[in-house]
């Protein structure tokens, strides 16, 4: 079914392991949040282990801090997330899909459905790795932000490994600082990076 809540921290769905092991969480019904901090759906290993998020619904968020799908592994494992449904957010550091990685291993994104986001520092799609590992981001659908350090997909890879980015829809972004694609790396890494876009971008 679908799922709304209204204040802060309240999140849709949350599946946290407060030391190793894995988080699978699938979604098929609409949720939407209003309140601080509070994503739509949360998937969290503060140790080693893997977080995979599937959703075929919509997702709103209206606060600060509340991202449509956020997958954190504070150790090294694996953030795989997929996403069908449209994700919209309001408030702002509130992306659309967040996958992050501290140690080492992949992030992988999929999104088919459109993403909007309206605040400052909430990029549409972000994939980050703190250590060796892989970002993937496959996007089907149109992205749109609206605010400043907005980037329509991002993905960020700090030591060594690949940055793959796929967008086949259109993407645009109103603010400064907001790229409609951006790869990263810092330091020494070895990084090899493709990107490629096939809809408009402005």
């Amino acid at each position: 079914g679908d799922i709304s809540t209204e204040g802060g921290s309240s999140e849709g769905i949350s599946g946290v392991v407060g030391s190793d092991g894995d988080v699978t969480i699938t979604s098929t019904g609409d949720i939407s949040t209003e309140g601080t901090n509070a994503d739509g759906i949360s998937g969290y290993v503060l140790g080693d282990g893997d977080v995979s998020i599937t959703s075929t619904g919509d997702i709103s968020t209206e606060g600060i801090n509340a991202d449509g799908i956020w997958g954190n592994v504070d150790g090294n494992g694996d953030v795989t997330i997929t996403s069908t449904g449209d994700i919209s957010t309001e408030g702002t550091n509130a992306d659309g899909i967040y996958g992050y990685v501290y140690g080492n291993g992949d992030v992988t994104i999929t999104s088919i459905g459109d993403i909007s986001t309206e605040g400052s520092f909430s990029e549409g799609i972000f994939g980050y790795v703190n250590g060796n590992g892989d970002v993937t981001i496959t996007s089907t659908g149109d992205i749109s932000t609206e605010g400043s350090s907005s980037e329509g997909i991002y993905g960020f890879v700090l030591v060594n490994g690949d940055i793959t980015i796929t967008s086949t829809g259109d993407i645009s972004t109103e603010g400064n600082s907001a790229d409609g694609i951006s790869g990263g790396v810092d330091g020494d890494g070895n990084v090899t990076m493709t990107i490629t876009s096939t809809g408009d971008i402005s």
